[in-house]
């Protein structure tokens, strides 16, 4: 008797025709993420200050005309720590006490290259850049002059500002 080869078919009770993984896009909080607001904030160049520990720089999102606080710190482990606060908070923000076990220890920044559209900044001998873009609001942080990290690359920075809590 001449056995015949029959394919087993494995079927989810009320799963016909989905994927067995969804895709980000079938997912409801990545959807709001990648769709969410398009918000291009502006980095106003202009208002650079290089500090002992980094620079500051102030973003402004013109809808809501909302001012807030980059702040870049270059740290001697080849490391950049970036900050982005209210530039006038109605309070302090919680920032939890045991993520960094101490102050890290920076580097100072340079200016490299300056133009209308960005601003680039050398640290350990220029041998580190990081590379801020105005419009829309980008931040390159690039080693021996290869990119490493883009941050906001896809222009999505959705930042929060504190709120007084309704009456």
């Amino acid at each position: 008797m001449a056995e015949e080869s029959q394919s087993v078919v494995s079927v989810i009770p009320e799963d016909e025709g989905k994927e067995k993984f969804k895709k980000s896009e079938n997912v409801a909080f990545y959807r709001r993420q990648i769709q969410g607001p398009n918000l291009q904030h502006t980095a106003l160049l202009d208002t650079m200050v290089l500090t002992e520990k980094g620079a500051r720089f102030e973003l402004l999102d013109p809808d809501t005309q909302t001012t807030l606080l980059l702040t870049l710190s270059p740290c001697k482990n080849d490391t950049v720590r970036i900050l982005i606060d209210e530039l006038q908070p109605i309070k302090a923000r919680y920032r939890v006490p045991d993520v960094l076990t101490g102050e890290p220890q920076c580097a100072r920044l340079r200016v490299e290259r300056q133009s209308e559209d960005s601003v680039t900044l050398t640290w350990s001998a220029g041998r580190h850049q990081v590379c801020v873009w105005r419009f829309p609001f980008r931040l390159e942080i690039l080693c021996e002059d290869k990119v490493m990290v883009t941050f906001n690359s896809k222009g999505k920075l959705w930042f929060e500002a504190l709120q007084d809590p309704p009456r």
